[in-house]
């Protein structure tokens, strides 16, 4: 639980120094990571069977809450492309 909770840190620091200078940007991203984290400190006293899926909901409700940020689907980026097959020479 607490390694969720500095990973969520981290991401709210990092979301909020690339948005840096965009204060109505950055103060709602803010409000969603504070949201989360309220969100994932309820989720504790749920026990463990419970505690994966609220805090699941806790990240479903958060990437909406983004989403509500930028006006637009956040989504995580998609795997890189396969490598190109090399090139047979010709003679």
């Amino acid at each position: 639980m607490n390694r969720f909770i500095l990973v969520m840190l981290l991401l709210i620091c990092i979301g909020a120094e690339q948005v840096q200078g965009q204060k109505a940007l950055a103060k709602c991203l803010s409000t969603c990571g504070e949201s989360i984290l309220k969100c994932a400190l309820g989720c504790a006293p749920t026990g463990m069977p419970q505690l994966a899926k609220c805090i699941l909901k806790c990240g479903v409700a958060n990437f909406s809450c983004m989403e509500k940020c930028v006006g637009s689907p956040v989504r995580p980026p998609p795997p890189p492309p396969p490598p190109s097959p090399p090139l047979l020479p010709v003679h």
